[in-house]
């Protein structure tokens, strides 16, 4: 198979026109040998923000990151599914940023960076065999449904989840409006946005699915997460507290990527888990019940004593319930 050369120019910040005419002048003279070149950088903050990085809402709940990280991301994942291609094509790919400096590392190192696209796919780029991937994921539409359809509590409006529509967006729960005639709001996790969310759900004439969560979700969500997930999981059966197995619920590993399967490397015979004696958490988290009228909340079950899953996280109903058990309800 025909290959291309990679050349890195490194350190090139602050250089100026000189590293920009260096590169140019590199160009021209594989380009008078004969050689195809294909050219790759990474924008600094003077391009970032001729591309609209001012533009973008980077706040998230610990701070503020600089609008050009995110186009530094963005030239990564670029760079590893462009850059394997031109070279396998046998073009000369003329890099002018460290950003890129990791791809010419890795094959120095004798590792096959032309193999894999991006990260469990970073671990095969960089040769890693001790790198395990146990999924948990579970998706959200699924056990949505199933609670309507278990119509054990009349549902006039969802409050949505802030951080996974940040990766899915909302055309997945567009469905609720449609067909069940329930509406949805993105909420964020402050009060302000919880308490924006119902007004907005309360407001709506028709049912209809919202954004409040807005500095966060875009109706498309995020677009190269979502590639990268279908890439890499598959959609598996997941067990629900409260709801049971829900076929194509979970996310497991892709057959592809075994090799990193934390199930398949390290099968583990578990037996299977058992709800507490008198926890009704399964029926509070279908709304079946409040917290307090579980037998056990505040008497054996307490935060700093749990017995359910729902009380043991901090946002769990049953711990918020005992939080605020002294206000009236």
């Amino acid at each position: 198979m025909k290959r291309g050369k990679l050349v890195v120019i490194e350190g090139i910040y602050g250089t100026g026109r000189y590293a920009v005419k260096l590169a140019e002048n590199l160009r021209e003279e594989l380009v008078r040998q004969g050689n195809e070149v294909y050219e790759i950088d990474s924008p600094d903050t003077g391009r970032a923000r001729l591309m609209g990085a001012d533009d973008l809402d980077c706040g998230w709940r610990y701070g503020l990151f600089k609008p050009d990280f995110f186009y530094e991301l963005a030239s990564r994942a670029r760079a590893c599914s462009v850059i394997r291609n031109e070279l396998q094509s046998g073009k000369v790919v003329l890099c002018k940023n460290f950003t890129i400096a990791s791809i010419a590392y890795a094959a120095i190192k004798g590792h096959n960076w032309f193999r894999e696209d991006l990260n469990s796919l970073e671990a095969r780029a960089r040769g890693l065999t001790n790198f395990s991937v146990l999924s948990m994921h579970k998706t959200m539409p699924l056990p949505l449904k199933a609670l309507l359809e278990l119509g054990e509590t009349p549902i006039s409006g969802f409050l949505l989840p802030g951080h996974v529509s940040v990766i899915t967006g909302t055309a997945c729960y567009e469905f609720l409006a449609r067909d069940y005639g329930v509406a949805g709001v993105v909420a964020g996790f402050e009060p302000h946005d919880i308490l924006r969310a119902l007004l907005r759900l309360v407001r709506q004439a028709a049912p209809a699915i919202e954004i409040e969560y807005g500095r966060a979700v875009r109706p498309e969500g995020n677009v190269v997460a979502q590639r990268l997930l279908e890439q890499v999981f598959e959609p598996s059966d997941a067990d629900w507290r409260g709801l049971g197995v829900i076929p194509g619920s979970g996310l497991a590993l892709r057959p592809e990527y075994a090799d990193a399967d934390a199930t398949l490397r390290f099968p583990v015979r578990l037996e299977p888990p058992l709800e507490p004696v008198g926890c009704r958490c399964g029926e509070v988290l279908r709304g079946v019940t409040d917290p307090a009228d579980c037998a056990l909340f505040g008497v054996r079950c307490t935060p700093e004593d749990p017995v359910g899953a729902c009380m043991v996280s901090s946002e769990g109903a049953c711990a918020a319930r005992y939080r605020y058990r002294g206000l009236d309800d």
